[in-house]
């Protein structure tokens, strides 16, 4: 039989795990971050828990030769910062994560609710000023210099 010691420490945690859990769920994003959609089902950063990772590749898009910028606070909403965001339009992704394991390229355009694909062009992808065909399976690392070149097809 359970002291009510115990009833109350296993009330207490179930509480709190309601709050970091569902909390941001129901406040929803504000923020300026009605853009981030979370596809990839990237949970909230845990407060006061130390981080294992903590990158920041850089994401250059460019359609037909113009910067198309990614928006600013994707990935942050509210108290709720996802372990991949960004904070401004400069293309640095931030990777601040609790976990260490590998982040994909991909996981950040699902965050972001798009494909890397896009209707009616192709994609040329370096990697480091060298060519990769990895696209979303991409293993995003600190200081890569990702560009996506899109072009309109003929």
């Amino acid at each position: 039989m359970m002291s009510k010691y115990q009833n109350w420490v296993i009330g207490a945690v179930v509480l709190v795990m309601a709050v970091v859990f569902v909390g941001p769920k129901l406040k929803g994003g504000s923020n300026g971050t009605a853009s981030t959609v979370n596809v990839a089902n990237l949970p909230c950063l845990l407060p006061n828990v130390q981080l294992a990772l903590h990158w920041h590749p850089v994401l250059k898009i460019l359609v037909d030769g113009e910067d198309d910028p990614i928006p600013a606070d994707l990935g942050l909403e509210g108290s709720c910062h996802r372990p991949i965001h960004m904070h401004d339009t400069t293309g640095t992704i931030h990777i601040e994560a609790q976990v260490a394991r590998d982040y994909l390229l991909g996981e950040f355009f699902g965050l972001w609710g798009k494909t890397i694909e896009r209707e009616g062009y192709d994609v040329v992808m370096t990697v480091d000023e060298k060519p990769s065909l990895e696209l979303g399976n991409l293993v995003m690392k600190d200081g890569q210099k990702i560009v996506l070149n899109y072009t309109k097809k003929k």
